[in-house]
């Protein structure tokens, strides 16, 4: 090569160092601006949000102190008026009848459905049954030794199988049947 070509070819290779350094200062730049730009955008936002939660805030505090708390304290003022009117020993005495009334309704009641059931039962008993079957003789219930006859039925058998009487007689009903279920 000839150094003249050399020469060319460096500037050519810093021209383009140079391109791509003032490339990456622009690329930088631009991404910096559209962050701040965001965040300008975000802090608008933050601000507008603000303004209408505190205009929100004093339409509730005008709407209370206008209407809502004059409302309320002349409810309460109408309240301790009729409150001061009640005669509370009569209220006592009223309700007192009123639940003695409902428990003697209720037991009437009560009594009332029993009697009209067993009426109606006796009335139409064999209405009532005609369709059940017939009764059959009851199964006999299962014999159920004694556990202590059971105990030595299983110790004996042990004794039997050849079990020693060491074995036998420290185990429990339950260690028996054990020892005695592989052998059966």
């Amino acid at each position: 090569m000839h150094p003249l070509e050399i020469g060319a070819a460096a500037h050519l290779l810093a021209a383009i160092a140079r391109l791509w350094a003032v490339a990456g200062d622009l690329f930088t730049a631009g991404a910096i601006l559209w962050a701040l730009d965001t965040l300008a955008r975000i802090i608008r936002a933050t601000y507008a949000a603000a303004v209408a939660t505190y205009q929100a805030g004093r339409l509730c505090g005008q709407i209370w102190r206008r209407d809502l708390l004059p409302l309320l304290l002349l409810t309460l003022k109408a309240c301790r008026a009729v409150w001061r009117r009640i005669h509370w020993p009569t209220v006592a005495r009223v309700a007192v009848a009123v639940v003695i009334f409902a428990v003697a309704a209720l037991l009437f009641a009560r009594r009332l459905v029993i009697t009209a059931s067993a009426a109606l039962g006796a009335r139409f008993a064999a209405w009532i049954t005609r369709n059940d079957p017939k009764p059959t003789a009851a199964p006999l219930p299962a014999v159920v030794e004694p556990l202590p006859r059971t105990v030595a039925a299983l110790r004996s058998l042990a004794r039997r199988r050849g079990f020693s009487s060491q074995q036998v007689r420290s185990a429990r009903k339950a260690q028996l049947i054990e020892l005695l279920a592989p052998a059966c």
